[in-house]
């Protein structure tokens, strides 16, 4: 990131600019991304927020990210200037009523605060081959179509 930060040619006679994916614990372990996006040009960042709650966020993405890592990330671009597109996974199997009002009241902050530009949110697609569809049809919730009924 630095190497191209630093390669980017002065004298194009514009101002290029850069949407970029990066994840939150990134940008919180190593700060100077932020400048160095900046530099690049980046004027906006997508990231994988998932969830406002840290054990739906936990179960999805491992021990090491966190609500509080998100929000830190998410007020590290906005100093520096670079709006967040943040998406949000809803449905998985560890999603409960307590952890979804966690997420909405969470996503309610960062947009009050401006902490992110824009927010998707994306319910999880239960099909008869994955995960959450095979649960489905286990509780008898979810038709394959190889039954008449």
């Amino acid at each position: 990131m630095k190497e191209v930060a630093e390669s980017k040619p002065k004298d194009l006679g514009f101002d290029p600019q850069f949407f970029v994916y990066a994840q939150a614990r990134d940008l919180v372990r190593r700060p100077e991304l932020g400048r160095q996006l900046k530099e690049m040009g980046v004027f906006r960042v997508n990231t994988g927020l998932e969830s406002g709650c840290d054990q739906t966020l936990q179960h999805m993405k491992g021990p090491h990210d966190s609500v509080r890592t998100n929000y830190l990330a998410l007020q590290l671009m906005k100093s520096k200037g670079i709006h967040v597109y943040g998406s949000l996974v809803l449905g998985t199997e560890v999603e409960t009523p307590r952890t979804l009002r966690e997420t909405i009241d969470w996503t309610k902050r960062i947009i009050d605060e401006r902490a992110a530009s824009d927010i998707e949110a994306q319910p999880i697609l239960p099909l008869p081959i994955n995960y959450y569809g095979r649960k489905l049809m286990e509780k008898g919730l979810f038709l394959d179509g190889s039954t008449s009924d």
